[in-house]
């Protein structure tokens, strides 16, 4: 039988992850930019909210693999919006959470805020699973650090590690960065000893899951001799 559009989104969809794990993110893009553009013109509806909020995730992270910042929040602003189109909220929360750390990479943490504002109103309403806690306050705690207020980010960042451990894998990228950024606000607070600890388990981390010369170890490096 012959595929229906959906099902030829899906399959570029799925293909477009194998190409990115291969480290072809251009390719990647390539055949995301061509499922995103079956699924405005080919589909309506909840359908084409459903497969737009995919695709724009998808895109989002591949343009910021990139390094195009600007693409990178339009496309995510693109899933927020067809996600709110869907009506569902736990997704709508985790979208908005992408957003809002997506904006802080690129130092916009006024508007960071309002869209994590926005996830937390959803989520505690809802009633959150462990890892989308403790991804919001893990955000909540970058927001405090660039808005200079390292008690507040401590207390968030400390109250995000046991959320992020509980969902199981300890040796994961947003654990590590968790830890780095709960040593940097314990340095600003002058506690460079419980900086040094943090630091080490963020080292320990990523020592598993990157290769010796990834810059993200080497900058945890340098940050652990430095406290």
């Amino acid at each position: 039988a012959e595929l229906t559009v959906s099902d030829k989104i899906m399959e570029l969809s799925v293909l477009t992850e194998i190409r990115r794990g291969l480290g072809d993110t251009e390719s990647a893009l390539d055949l995301v930019d061509q499922a995103t553009r079956l699924a405005r013109d080919q589909t309506t509806g909840l359908t084409r909210a459903d497969h737009l909020a995919a695709l724009g995730s998808q895109a989002s992270a591949l343009e910021r693999d990139l390094g195009h910042e600007q693409i990178a929040v339009e496309r995510q602003r693109e899933a927020v919006s067809a996600t709110r189109e869907l009506g569902l909220r736990m997704p709508m929360a985790r979208q908005l959470q992408g957003l809002a750390s997506l904006l802080l990479d690129y130092g916009d943490a006024e508007e960071a805020a309002k869209a994590l504002s926005e996830a937390r109103e959803i989520a505690e309403t809802e009633g959150q699973e462990s890892q989308l806690r403790g991804d919001i306050m893990q955000t909540a705690g970058r927001i405090a650090l660039a808005r200079e207020a390292p008690g507040t980010a401590s207390r968030q960042l400390s109250e995000a590690i046991p959320l992020l451990e509980a969902n199981g894998e300890s040796y994961r990228a947003d654990l590590a960065t968790a830890w780095y950024n709960l040593a940097t606000a314990q340095m600003k607070l002058s506690h460079p000893a419980m900086a040094a600890s943090s630091y080490l388990k963020a080292r320990d981390i990523e020592a598993v899951i990157y290769h010796e010369n990834h810059p993200d170890l080497i900058s945890t490096e340098y940050s652990l001799a430095a406290a």
